[in-house]
């Protein structure tokens, strides 16, 4: 297994005042920053103090799950001022958009052309992400997810070339991530970690990475949750979700995430929710076989009763994080299930990594189980 790149990784407290230190590293003239409305307002002051003189400019008009839309206008603002670094700052949408911006520097057409694996054929100026959440690891990651509103779908784009070159990681800007917000993209962390373990293509590698994740998921998640200013936890929880999207983006993510990127194509969910709502059951539906590698998981971890008691480890995580537990919950309407299930298991790059075969029907009866 061909492992991909990883970042220049630093954690420490205040690191927005090294941004100057990358602008001269990269010998950046025209740097383009990518983040939410709220990042802009709350952070847009420091980076532009600390990027100096060079050329900057600010795109935050990014939404929570983006839109193809706004990947095409980042894209379009990368291209005016003709970046050579570009930052992005924020949850996982921000980093998504931000490597979305990048790739569409040097390289022309419809961001379109660029969904699948390995589909943008030209360099990308460097990226230095910063992420305030800890959940879609996409710091560390070759991978950009968008909502095709038309389709109903999120749609990936890889590539090796938008990792980023920089993950800075800094547990002071995760404090005030609101308790819910904590829960979902904690256990998005973990699906990562999770699915990556149990994936057809994990090894040695993705294996090391993917257990110690998920201790420290179990560890954190829970003070991070309860104790929002726990700044060992929020670290701890940093660090987690960076080494998750390794391992994932070596041996990748499976049916959990191809369920989940349906549900969230079709309802406004955050993709962390979707996951946690689908985690469970896709779990026990792999135990099949999968049963040895969790039992020695659990054993790892000093969970009780094997691979049945890694599953409810898991369950009694989401419910100590108040997660909801059906889809009828959030909205989902049961005429929606047989569609989105048709349409998950039609995502090939995730479903073909599924250590267990999935139908359209066995993927109905797991929506049908949770709604």
């Amino acid at each position: 297994m061909r492992l991909v790149g990883t970042p220049e990784v630093r954690v420490q407290e205040d690191v927005l005042r090294s941004l100057g230190e990358w602008v001269e590293r990269f010998d950046a003239q025209r740097v383009l920053l990518v983040t939410s409305e709220g990042g802009a307002k709350r952070w847009g002051d420091a980076v532009r103090d600390a990027t100096g003189n060079v050329e900057l400019a600010i795109f935050s008009d990014v939404e929570a799950e983006p839109s193809l839309e706004t990947g095409r206008r980042a894209g379009e603002t990368a291209r005016e001022i003709q970046a050579d670094l570009v930052i992005g700052l924020g949850g996982g949408s921000p980093l998504d958009i931000c490597k979305v911006a990048a790739a569409q520097v040097h390289n022309r057409g419809d961001l379109t052309d660029m969904i699948g694996v390995d589909q943008i054929r030209h360099r990308v100026p460097p990226i230095i992400a910063i992420p305030t959440t800890a959940g879609t690891g996409s710091e560390t990651t070759p991978v950009a997810i968008v909502t095709d509103k038309a389709d109903q779908l999120k749609k990936g784009i890889v590539s090796t070339r938008i990792i980023p070159a920089v993950a800075l990681l800094d547990p002071t800007l995760s404090v005030t991530m609101p308790s819910h917000i904590t829960a979902w993209t904690g256990v998005d962390a973990l699906t990562h970690a999770l699915e990556a373990y149990t994936s057809r293509p994990a090894n040695d590698f993705t294996d090391s990475l993917a257990m110690r994740a998920v201790r420290m998921i179990f560890d954190n998640l829970p003070r991070a949750f309860e104790q929002g200013d726990d700044l060992d936890a929020r670290r701890e929880m940093l660090v987690a979700s960076l080494l998750a999207g390794m391992a994932f983006a070596s041996s990748g993510c499976a049916a959990v995430h191809a369920l989940a990127m349906t549900l969230g194509g079709r309802y406004p969910l955050a993709h962390g929710l979707a996951n946690a709502l689908m985690l469970p059951s896709v779990m026990e539906f792999n135990r099949e076989v999968c049963e040895e590698k969790y039992d020695r998981l659990a054993a790892r971890l000093g969970i009780e009763g094997g691979a049945a008691g890694l599953v409810d480890r898991v369950i009694d995580l989401c419910d100590q994080l108040q997660i909801p537990e059906r889809l009828s919950d959030v909205g989902v309407e049961q005429a929606a299930l047989e569609p989105m299930a048709r349409a998950a298991v039609e995502i090939k790059r995730l479903m073909e990594k599924n250590p267990r075969e999935m139908s359209w029907q066995q993927a109905l009866e797991l929506y049908e189980s949770v709604f």
